[in-house]
């Protein structure tokens, strides 16, 4: 598979993840009482076909309760309107509120629990771990993100560049708000939605052309966040 180690864009409305670093964020919050040491025995693993490139889902990462206590947490601390990378407000490609947290413990349970299921090598870099910059993400009935490719993150000090896209849903029984994946432009193929449930991690190439679609009814939680490898390039 192509790389965003190698190519750091390929769709328009990007996700300019450099840039993130330049967000307000809440720094290293306590996460709220709770088990989170604890890994789920029953975690289940389920590859997308028709996607032009890597995409997965795991299912039971977290638990309902889980969830639950994650977006109630996250609350406290308020939500704004999601702007684009470039830190613009543009609701004709994007209409979500966003809480970004740095939190290196929640980053680090989350890839306590998926780790043995990520690619331990990607066009020969070395998994490192998650990018500890969580977005976490509310949409309102009427809000969606439209097609798009995700940017890579990388380190300041370029030790670390991002690859994989992983966003984790923290509720479920709405109307739409599906991650769509899109064919390639000019190309023909399958529409492949990924529905939320609370608990569910979804995985995938950040070049994959996607979009976060039109929510009906009901609000929609989940947080984004990268899968970080070596950059020798």
């Amino acid at each position: 598979f192509s790389s965003c180690c190698t190519s750091g864009r390929a769709w328009p409305y990007f996700t300019f993840c450099n840039t993130l670093m330049a967000l307000h964020a809440f720094k290293d919050p306590q996460l709220p009482e709770g088990d989170w040491g604890e890994i789920p025995r029953n975690i289940k693993q389920k590859h997308f076909k028709h996607v032009n490139g890597l995409a997965f889902v795991l299912d039971n990462v977290f638990s309902p309760e889980e969830c639950n206590t994650i977006i109630e947490w996250t609350e406290s601390f308020g939500y704004v309107k999601a702007s684009l990378g470039n830190g613009r407000v543009v609701e004709q490609v994007r209409k979500s509120d966003r809480c970004i947290i740095d939190s290196d413990e929640l980053s680090q349970v989350l890839f306590n629990r998926i780790e043995k299921f990520l690619p331990k090598k990607w066009n020969g870099e070395s998994l490192t771990g998650l990018n500890e910059r969580l977005r976490f993400l509310r949409y309102y009935p009427g809000g969606y993100f439209k097609p798009h490719g995700d940017g890579f993150y990388e380190r300041e000090d370029k030790s670390e560049r991002s690859c994989l896209t992983c966003q984790l849903y923290l509720n479920g029984g709405f109307e739409g708000g599906a991650t769509t994946f899109l064919p390639r432009r000019r190309e023909k193929g399958p529409e492949v939605p990924c529905v939320p449930q609370p608990g569910r991690v979804l995985i995938f190439q950040h070049e994959l052309r996607h979009e976060g679609s039109l929510l009906k009814s009901g609000t929609k939680y989940a947080v984004r966040t990268d899968v970080m490898y070596t950059c020798s390039i």
